[in-house]
């Protein structure tokens, strides 16, 4: 996807159809509530993304316990947070459970509107019913604008592709930064892979397709095992599955729904 413009360091896309313009690489919240980086740090790492030119912040309710959503929203104090494009998720299936935890998301990011809400995990069959049903979720959200754009997330699968010995961490946002996406969001937890977010825009060239097979084809046997990809063939990162109260369920369902 070409690029529409440069901010500091970082080229900018168009998401989708909004002509919202936003960083090529986006911050990922998760990293930014973990228990080794410290509250001083994930604030350093946010204002330097923002300064040299990365406006797009992800996030989730359920990140770290609420400490991502707390962490990002003192970040983006004095006049942060009116240079970023800022989303977050939510986990509730009805549109009572949908409400509160968007209202929470927002006192702990410490604003009055978000740019972007999606809906959490959408993992289970019965999933898109439930949160499109009268009283679903999406019922919370149906004043909100509509946007349409690919963010592209798990480029690394948390780090664990890079145990495979195949390719780099840059290889695998080049690679990400090649397909329709508006973003790539990467998790940042220290200044040095704030550094690697910066490089990846930085040296990208689209591949072209001996390129890409090239790529693909060094890595199609540890792909074929699946034991790199854990978030497509294990419960393993399926946070709602091991806190099924998340989805706002009455707590019979709970019950049902807990891994046995």
């Amino acid at each position: 996807m070409p690029s529409i413009a440069e901010r500091g360091e970082m080229p900018y896309r168009t998401l989708g159809r909004t002509g919202e313009g936003v960083s090529a690489i986006g911050l990922g919240g998760w990293h930014l509530g973990l228990k080794n980086v410290d509250e001083q740090l994930s604030v350093r790492i946010v204002r330097h993304a923002v300064d040299r030119g990365i406006n797009f912040l992800d996030n989730s309710w359920d990140y770290n316990d609420g400490a991502s959503e707390i962490r990002m929203g003192k970040a983006l104090l004095d006049g942060y947070r009116n240079k970023v494009f800022l989303m977050t998720k939510i986990d509730g299936r009805s549109k009572a459970e949908a409400k509160r935890q968007l209202d929470e998301s927002l006192r702990r990011l410490g604003t009055d509107r978000l740019d972007l809400v999606q809906h959490h995990e959408i993992i289970r069959y019965e999933d898109p019913h439930r949160i499109f049903d009268e009283e679903g979720a999406h019922g919370a959200l149906v004043e909100a604008r509509q946007r349409i754009g690919v963010l592209g997330m798990k480029s690394m699968a948390n780090g664990i592709i890079l145990k495979s010995g195949t390719v780099t961490a840059i290889e695998c946002l080049h690679y990400a930064l090649g397909l329709p996406t508006s973003v790539v969001i990467t998790g940042i937890e220290s200044m040095e892979r704030l550094e690697q977010a910066f490089e990846a825009p930085r040296t990208f060239r689209p591949m072209d397709a001996p390129q890409r097979s090239a790529l693909l084809a060094k890595t199609k046997i540890a792909a074929s095992r699946g034991e790199f990809e854990l978030f497509k063939t294990t419960s393993i990162f399926d946070s709602t599955a091991t806190n099924p109260a998340w989805l706002g369920e009455e707590p019979e369902r709970v019950q049902q729904l807990m891994p046995q």
